[in-house]
């Protein structure tokens, strides 16, 4: 049985890398992943635009007045119920696109440590809009103080 991975995502007019992302969050190997977005007051175009996503499985959209990304994420992890069911979770900016693998080797650190509780902060690669690497951040992890 696959483990099942927990994705919160804020958007904020964030069209450009949208779908890309969404498919890169959503096919995830060797995990069940379940995707909550919630839209942060955005214009009316976008929400109209975020409204083909609500069909998806294992996606669940939310629309709220503007609260700032902070407030966002903490409005949507305050909410979660279901928290038992799920492995970990996972943070998204809203124009990241992930690699395949991306939750399982952020599974297997977070699994290597006996130590609770943890925290894992992935790198990432920045390339400009012609693929050409620009800089990056390797992963971090760390005891939560």
């Amino acid at each position: 049985m696959k483990r099942k991975v927990l994705v919160l995502l804020s958007t904020f007019n964030g069209i450009e890398y949208f779908e890309e992302q969404i498919q890169s969050i959503l096919r995830q190997e060797d995990l069940e992943i379940h995707l909550r977005i919630r839209d942060d007051g955005s214009s009316e175009e976008f929400i109209q635009f975020l409204l083909k996503y609500e069909s998806y499985e294992n996606l669940k959209l939310t629309y709220g007045k503007n609260l700032g990304i902070a407030k966002s994420y903490w409005f949507m992890l305050k909410s979660i119920e279901d928290l038992d069911m799920y492995s970990a979770i996972a943070f998204a900016d809203q124009d990241d696109i992930w690699s395949a693998n991306k939750m399982m080797e952020g599974l297997r650190i977070l699994d290597s440590n006996k130590i609770d509780p943890f925290i894992y902060s992935s790198g990432y690669t920045l390339i400009n809009p012609h693929s050409k690497l620009i800089g990056g951040f390797k992963p971090k992890a760390g005891f939560l103080k």
